[in-house]
């Protein structure tokens, strides 16, 4: 397999397919990722050479890719492997961690992602800093000609959920000259154009003006998180933010008061990727971790993805020489370590043909409920169209991919109130060792002791 980008690479890393991967963005930033892309693998860019792209994404069994940037989703739909990954599009921080079991499944890695997931979701509770009072905190850039004050979901969540209070932007701004604000399905954005402060010509001149009457009104945050770009970040420095902002450093603002400005450029590849945007996306829990030892300063937390620049800390450099494993791309004896997967498991189905399914949780829940469909199917109302158990929201097993789904979910619906829901039923005859009352949504249980009471 290969993924479009390094939003993919985190789950992959996490699940531990470093040796199944071909092809790799020159923007990695894990060890193994950077071992592997400097051994000829580097994925070519989309705005690259097409050729070679496309003899690069067809040669897999599958690429991990989302949509373009504007949305288009023609780039998947025209990839005959493409395997569609919207991780980034969900605003909740664990629920886009969740999608590690949707890569899980590829490769029969469910244990360890279910594991994975479990352990993220620990650790993201108890990861919030204990203060009496919430810092504020609030997620600012300069991209010329404006400045931003950005309120995604995400961040937002962050914040909050690292025991700080959101700064509101729209709020402190509401009467400065040049602001505009914005929202978009991932969240608001609050914009100043310096455009509006230019009336001798130069940039220069109107930035400073502009800075001038925006910076004081973010006076009370404590935590000011600056996202400006940098083309070479170990080289951005709190000189560097002073200098982009317009400040002296001596300004009775909170979080100058308090020495609390930061980057996420905390971890960075050799060649100055940013690990934020990568290993994050699988891990939030280290994020809250890393922003709760900003706003409890006092506190135990570990330094994660941020860094405070007001205090002179610089990027940590991840080196690919950290990866110790043989990787197939670099060595051409060398092969991916052998995933264990059960013997096919068969049942007949209503229609007469036999499912064949492996270790899969995914598989294993289709193939229950084909068997489910199969007892049960007689006894329901099968032009009934039902809705999902709860937990899938808005969709409908009717629009699964195996036959009898509706009919299954109408048991289901039917039977859930009339049994134990504490019960923990057993898988359907066929499945040794399995459980339906593991799989992903809530009532599978029951859906497994309807199947039990009515298929005798």
């Amino acid at each position: 397999a290969t993924a479009g980008s390094t939003v993919q690479l985190g789950f992959l890393d996490s699940i531990g397919v470093r040796d199944r991967i071909k092809y790799i963005t020159g923007y990695a930033v894990a060890p193994c990722w950077q071992k592997a892309a400097s051994c000829n693998s580097t994925l070519e860019d989309s705005w690259g050479n097409a050729t070679l792209r496309s003899e690069q994404t067809s040669s897999v069994d599958a690429f991990f890719m989302d949509c373009s940037y504007d949305g288009d989703c023609s780039v998947v739909r025209n990839q005959a492997n493409g395997v569609h990954v919207p991780a980034t599009e969900d605003p909740s921080p664990l629920k886009t961690a969740e999608y590690i079991l949707f890569f899980g499944a590829f490769f029969n890695k469910d244990p360890e992602a279910t594991k994975h997931f479990k352990d993220v979701n620990a650790s993201y509770r108890s990861a919030k800093a204990t203060v009496a009072t919430k810092p504020v905190v609030a997620w600012m850039q300069y991209y010329e000609p404006n400045f931003t004050i950005s309120e995604a979901h995400y961040k937002m969540a962050f914040v909050s959920d690292a025991g700080g209070a959101p700064f509101d932007a729209e709020t402190a701004l509401k009467d400065a000259p040049g602001v505009y604000v914005s929202t978009s399905p991932t969240g608001k954005k609050v914009t100043i154009s310096i455009s509006h402060y230019n009336r001798s010509g130069v940039t220069a001149q109107a930035k400073a003006a502009a800075a001038a009457i925006i910076m004081p009104k973010l006076a009370s945050v404590d935590v000011l998180v600056d996202e400006t770009y940098a083309f070479a970040p170990r080289s951005y420095t709190f000189d560097s933010f002073k200098s982009t902002y317009g400040l002296a450093g001596t300004e009775a603002y909170n979080f100058l008061a308090s020495k609390r400005v930061a980057r996420v450029d905390g971890a960075i590849s050799e060649g100055d990727a940013l690990d934020w945007y990568e290993s994050r996306i699988a891990r939030p829990d280290w994020a809250v971790e890393g922003l709760a030892r900003l706003l409890d300063p006092a506190g135990s937390h570990a330094r994660k993805y941020f860094r405070n620049i007001a205090q002179g800390e610089t990027p940590i450099v991840v080196a690919k020489a950290a990866c110790d494993l043989m990787l197939p791309v670099c060595n051409a004896t060398a092969e991916a370590a052998p995933i264990q997967v059960l013997a096919p498991v068969m049942m007949q189905t209503s229609a007469g043909a036999r499912c064949a399914v492996g270790a899969s949780a995914l598989a294993l829940a289709a193939c229950a409920f084909l068997e489910a469909e199969t007892r049960m199917g007689e006894r329901t109302a099968s032009r009934t169209l039902c809705r999902a158990p709860r937990g899938i929201p808005g969709a409908s097993l009717a629009r699964a991919r195996w036959p009898g789904a509706a009919r299954v979910c109408e048991a289901e619906t039917r039977m859930g109130e009339r049994t134990a829901p504490r019960t923990l039923c057993r898988a359907p005859r066929g499945i040794p060792g399995a459980s339906l009352a593991r799989a992903r949504w809530p009532g599978a249980a029951r859906v497994c002791e309807a199947e039990t009471r009515m298929g005798e």
